[in-house]
């Protein structure tokens, strides 16, 4: 089945509204076309996605986006006025806020990134209520957040409705849009206020910390399994099965490649939707439509006439294996011997443990040093290592590692810290 006309018409058309070369919307549709058919093998389809990701091109326009400054009133945070412009008309290139336990911090990041992000329309009436302040019985309750894109003023307002239960918003655009009642940013702007890249400039201080712990994710969306992106139990995985750091989420989010998991979920629910619309076209297509049903139908009937097989046998071996145990106790009980035999087996098995125990220590010991299982270990360790350096973690969040770090008598990768490889950290701590 051919792609959809005016389908691949949008594509090509926001390909280059979006600045990035005609090889990229060549390689979506034939992408598209390959989804349509269903034939692809998982490893092409991993291929076409990789493809697709070579052809974007990350060099572009570049957008200047500023928080210039955000009020609020009515909130459970406090009523205040934030500007954020200096005298120079610059604003700065890091806000730290801090105040005291129970002030509100969180629920200002949590205003910050739902006004910026537009999410608020989703809330319940539950979630929208949680934000009125303890003792105040007033209806509304706002949040502005003023931005400067490219140097001209964009700000967006957050309006819950405490009695209604229900959010709404109003923009106000630079340009000659004006006041828009809604979430509605420039497209250009928009890209960027996408929740999973606000999490890279409006944070929480201890982000920092989980960068690296593969229990924590940044967005928690995405798994990736045999080289493509995949949903699944909202958890991020490696293809060999280990959880995706916080920091992985950031470099994506940081490129935008969760786009490209947006492009697919889209014309999923698309394609989902235009054959549920779309009927039979001729006699040919019925007739195949039929015989795929009747196929479908076949196939049924075979896989539920196994599973009604596996269940017998199942339940017939657990009766063998109760019958096989009854015998088992009741020669133990009356055998003296064969009971001090099994008292010994027992034993020489716990014995066993202990001694399996200890090799798994040994093991382990030796899994603390990666590089000499596999040169591709070392490989990874070093791309880390540079993405990490262009990253960076926050300065005191570094000073503090490396300061412990001089205080222990391991590394954590497991060698000893001499006094020269200290002398040595403690030299180039800065520079890391």
């Amino acid at each position: 089945m051919a792609l959809d006309s005016a389908l691949a018409a949008a594509l090509r058309e926001a390909v280059e509204e979006s600045g990035q070369p005609r090889a990229l919307s060549l390689r979506l549709e034939a992408w598209l076309q390959a989804m349509t058919e269903g034939d692809d093998a998982q490893e092409d389809q991993a291929q076409r996605y990789e493809d697709v990701r070579e052809a974007i091109q990350l060099e572009g326009r570049r957008v200047r986006i500023d928080i210039a400054g955000w009020s609020a009133s009515g909130l459970r945070c406090p009523d205040v006025v934030i500007d954020l412009i200096g005298p120079a008309s610059a604003t700065p290139k890091v806000t730290l806020l801090q105040m005291p336990n129970g002030t509100g911090k969180t629920t200002t990041l949590e205003m910050l990134i739902a006004t910026l992000s537009g999410a608020a329309t989703s809330w319940d009436e539950k979630l929208v209520r949680s934000y009125r302040r303890k003792g105040d019985d007033g209806e509304l309750g706002t949040f502005v957040v003023s931005l400067l894109v490219d140097g001209r003023p964009l700000s967006i307002e957050l309006i819950l409705d405490f009695e209604m239960g229900s959010a709404r918003y109003r923009t106000t655009n630079p340009g000659s849009r004006g006041v828009e009642d809604s979430w509605s940013p420039t497209p250009l702007v928009r890209r960027f206020l996408a929740k999973e890249f606000l999490g890279l400039f409006v944070f929480n201080g201890e982000f920092a910390a989980r960068l690296l712990d593969e229990r924590q994710t940044a967005n928690g969306k995405r798994q990736t399994a045999n080289g493509k992106r995949q949903t699944a139990n909202g958890k991020r995985q490696t293809a060999n099965g280990k959880r995706q750091t916080a920091a992985d989420d950031a470099i994506d989010a940081l490129c935008q490649l969760y786009l490209l998991d947006e492009v697919e979920d889209f014309v999923e629910q698309e394609w989902s939707r235009r054959t549920r619309q779309a009927g039979a076209k001729s006699d040919g297509a019925l007739a195949r439509l039929r015989t795929k049903l009747a196929d479908m139908t076949t196939r049924r009937a075979i896989i539920v006439q196994g599973r009604a097989k596996a269940e017998g046998q199942v339940r017939d071996t657990a009766a063998e294996i109760a019958d096989l145990s009854a015998k088992i106790e009741e020669r133990l009980a009356t055998g003296r011997s064969t009971r001090e035999q099994f008292n010994e087996a027992k034993i020489e098995m716990a014995r066993a443990e202990g001694a399996l125990a200890v090799a798994a220590g040994y093991a382990m010991q030796a899994l603390r040093q990666p590089l000499a299982l596999h040169p591709s270990f070392a490989k990874s360790l070093i791309a880390l290592k540079d993405n990490l350096d262009n990253l960076r973690l926050p300065e005191n969040t570094s000073a503090q590692f490396f300061n412990e770090l001089l205080e222990e008598d391991e590394c954590i990768c497991g060698r000893e810290m001499t006094v020269g490889a200290k002398n040595l950290t403690r030299n180039q701590a800065i520079a890391w």
